[in-house]
């Protein structure tokens, strides 16, 4: 595995993004920067097919992916649907960062699929069913305090019911990113990571969002929308446009 440290590059500072590619992967890498793969959370791809990724997106490219769902998710969540057929696993000892050997493999597959793909940050998406209870609270500040996060980002992405003041207070015990909507503004000054969803937003919505992030020292949009690609090339559009230093 590689030993070379993700960094974020000043310049690529601000970018937009899809959650999935949501368009031919050519057409993606040739005129976008930044991408939150899905693929890690159902089942991570084979090792050559994330190289090969790696070397179509080119040295630039930044991926983020999204930690597989055995680490977050219980088994009656949909996404175990999709796990290769051939995939055996004790269903419960899986999900809600439970100190078990399935997840903890889970984990170094997601890590290993982040070092192939130089990926600057790893997503954990929690379901609305991982309430903050004292229980769940504990499991998550073990689990991140007992990986080795092999020098990259952390995001947490909670569902549900968490109040944005306790994400952040977790974030901020336990160094994680965490992540936005789109009617939020920015949970942290340092980095931003916003998750835009829904239908068609108007330029009016974008540029605000421009503006909100014109104090984060570094911000990552994705979009999952009916129109992600383009929305994404419009929010980069106004980006590259816009002096944010």
């Amino acid at each position: 595995m590689s030993d070379e440290k993700p960094t974020i590059d000043r310049q690529s500072r601000a970018l937009a993004g899809c959650c999935g590619f949501g368009e031919s992967r050519r057409n993606y890498f040739r005129r976008l920067r930044l991408v939150e793969v899905q693929d890690t959370f159902f089942m991570p791809p084979q090792n050559k097919t994330l190289t090969r990724w790696r070397q179509d997106g080119g040295d630039d490219f930044v991926f983020v992916i999204k930690a597989w769902q055995l680490i977050t998710h219980e088994a009656d969540a949909k996404g175990y649907r999709r796990l290769a057929r051939d995939f055996s696993v004790d269903s419960k000892q899986c999900g809600r960062f439970q100190n078990t050997e399935e997840v903890a493999t889970a984990y170094a597959r997601t890590a290993d699929a982040a070092d192939i793909l130089r990926a600057s940050a790893i997503l954990f998406e929690t379901p609305p069913s991982f309430t903050p209870t004292q229980d769940n609270r504990s499991k998550i500040a073990a689990f991140f305090e007992r990986i080795d996060r092999r020098g990259r980002k952390m995001i947490w992405d909670a569902r549900g019911v968490w109040s944005s003041t306790e994400v952040v207070s977790i974030a901020t015990d336990l160094d994680l990113i965490p992540c936005s909507d789109l009617a939020q503004a920015p949970l942290s000054t340092k980095a931003s990571y916003v998750r835009i969803l829904g239908g068609r937003h108007s330029e009016e919505t974008l540029y605000r969002l421009v503006d909100v992030l014109a104090d984060v020292e570094s911000a990552y949009c994705l979009f999952n929308t009916i129109n992600m690609f383009r929305d994404a090339l419009r929010l980069q559009s106004f980006f590259d446009s816009t002096d944010l230093d």
